[in-house]
């Protein structure tokens, strides 16, 4: 029935890997098997639940030093930043105002955090998730 959810599944690296290089259109049905090359050996609700990670890890962004990552441990989840004072509005109009808060998908399908941009001081890169 078009109404009703249903949960998708957790996903592994090995299905990440394959639908990243899958391009196949959705069918709706959830438990149909994903036709094409490579070969994604698992149904659709895998398919599509390895694409909605990908969107969401590329696309969850916050205001720039919202967040601090602790530098003590590796892989550590980004903490609230106490001091952080809300940009004007006008900052916020530009890409330079934002970071992107999750952590990104690397090609070996592990997580790690976003990329110091080049050029900017300590102070930035403190609070850049």
């Amino acid at each position: 029935h078009p109404s009703s959810w249903s949960p998708l599944p957790p996903i592994t690296p090995e299905q990440l890997a394959v639908a990243m290089r899958v391009r196949r259109f959705f069918s709706g049905n959830l438990n149909a098997m994903v036709a094409g090359y490579p070969y994604f050996p698992w149904k659709e609700a895998g398919y599509l639940r390895a694409q909605l990670a990908r969107i969401l890890h590329s696309t969850v962004v916050s205001p720039k030093n919202l967040w601090i990552i602790p530098e003590d441990a590796e892989n550590a989840k980004p903490e609230q930043n106490p001091g952080y004072i809300p940009a004007p509005a006008s900052e916020l109009l530009s890409a330079k105002g934002w970071n992107h808060h999750r952590a990104y998908i690397m090609p070996e399908y592990n997580m790690c955090s976003p990329p110091v941009q080049e050029g900017e001081d300590e102070e930035d890169k403190k609070g850049n998730p």
